[in-house]
């Protein structure tokens, strides 16, 4: 009989006695409800490297022929802001201070490069700019994790619905570990997997945002989860947790799709588009702090700390599931944060904004020239407004 996933030895050195329940083995696991019976095996984990790497094919091809057609449609800017003229002391300077320098740092600068106070401004400005993606690069990216999370809810709504355990999570742990994988809960797993490892693949060289490390300890947390879940056949629970999660994603993505076109004013639907971006975030809001916040917590973490346990007593990997959850839910925590200092910004300006991690910043003309060439110099009056909008924009972006 196929060994689950690899051999115990050659994975981690650790047997049984690490990965399942007190008295258990591998055969236990492997033994099928009935003849036939789906359950964990190593392909599997080779046939998800090869979903995610179709993934990543499909979506180049959607980027080329779908979304980047769709958003010029919009009128969506697909312009590159040019990085400025090279310095090295600017660059070292730019690294140390994230790009927001202080009023001491800039006076040093000033020094090292003979630039005018303006010059120095306008040169981390650019830098600024020229490191953030643009609006179409947004938008893409956007519309295609809309796409995938709108995809799995679709996927798991029709699903895990179904199953006896939905309705009872305790139920999640009756038929272990004997149960079989049902067949479309078994492709539920693989195109959730695949599709994480795709964002994981493309997350790390997508240019980077704010929440860079947090959504990276997300996209790994989450995939530790349901690889690990898939591998000692949790799939019930797995598949709750894979549902939870995929309810509230979708519209915070499709409310950013929206975002990013509803500037065109001469389109004529400018009104509709900004109520259609805060309903989506509300929608997304409301979603997120009812699954992540409560059904998550109360009913499928209590369910593997409580009902988990109780049918088998505690063991080594009963402990790291459960803490990757928790670590899961303090992610959750951590944006339910963002997700309020959003909402209260929207009700002071009285709309919704954008990515608050990636917003660009305003341009002109004048601010995109070349701190190395010839520039009048300003008076007290513009310097003072050039210091208010490099304030401004570092208060938007922390």
């Amino acid at each position: 009989m196929e060994p689950a996933v690899w051999s115990i030895s050659d994975f981690l050195l650790v047997r049984e006695r690490f990965w399942l329940p007190p008295g258990l083995t591998w055969e236990d696991v492997q033994t099928s409800e009935f003849p036939g019976g789906l359950k964990p095996i190593g392909s599997h984990f080779l046939l998800i490297l090869g979903l995610s790497l179709g993934l990543l094919l499909v979506r180049y091809i959607v980027y080329t022929i779908i979304y980047r057609p769709l958003g010029r449609f919009f009128l969506i800017n697909d312009r590159a802001i040019p990085a400025p003229e090279r310095n090295e002391e600017g660059e070292k300077l730019f690294k140390k201070c994230k790009g927001f320098p202080k009023e001491s740092e800039i006076s040093k600068l000033m020094e090292v490069t003979q630039w005018s106070e303006r010059q120095v401004e306008r040169w981390f400005r650019q830098r600024r700019l020229s490191a953030m993606p643009n609006k179409m690069v947004k938008f893409t990216d956007s519309a295609w994790r809309f796409t995938g999370y709108f995809s799995l809810l679709i996927f798991g709504l029709s699903v895990v619905p179904r199953m006896d355990y939905f309705t009872d999570v305790e139920l999640c742990w009756t038929r272990y570990p004997n149960r079989d994988i049902p067949t479309d809960e078994f492709w539920y797993y693989m195109f959730e997997m695949s599709y994480y490892v795709s964002l994981t693949i493309s997350h790390c060289f997508e240019q980077r945002k704010k929440d860079f490390w947090e959504m990276l300890i997300h996209h790994i947390a989450t995939l530790g989860l349901i690889a690990l879940s898939y591998y000692v056949n949790y799939t019930p629970i797995g598949a709750m947790i894979m549902l939870c999660h995929d309810f509230a994603d979708p519209w915070l993505e499709l409310a950013k799709v929206v975002h990013y076109t509803r500037h065109k004013r001469e389109m004529g639907t400018h009104y509709v588009k900004d109520k259609l971006t805060e309903a989506c975030f509300i929608l997304f809001a409301v979603l997120f702090f009812v699954t992540r916040l409560y059904i998550y917590p109360v009913y499928l973490i209590s369910s593997v700390y409580t009902h988990c346990p109780h049918n088998f007593g505690p063991w080594p990997m009963h402990t790291v599931f459960l803490t990757l959850l928790c670590t899961l839910y303090v992610l959750h925590i951590f944006w339910s944060f963002m997700i309020c200092k959003v909402i209260s910004k929207s009700i002071l300006s009285g709309h919704v904004k954008g990515d608050s991690r990636s917003d660009d910043e305003m341009t002109t003309d004048d601010d995109s020239a070349e701190p190395g060439s010839p520039v009048p110099e300003t008076n007290n009056h513009n310097n003072s407004v050039a210091r208010q909008r490099g304030s401004a924009a570092k208060a938007h972006a922390e």
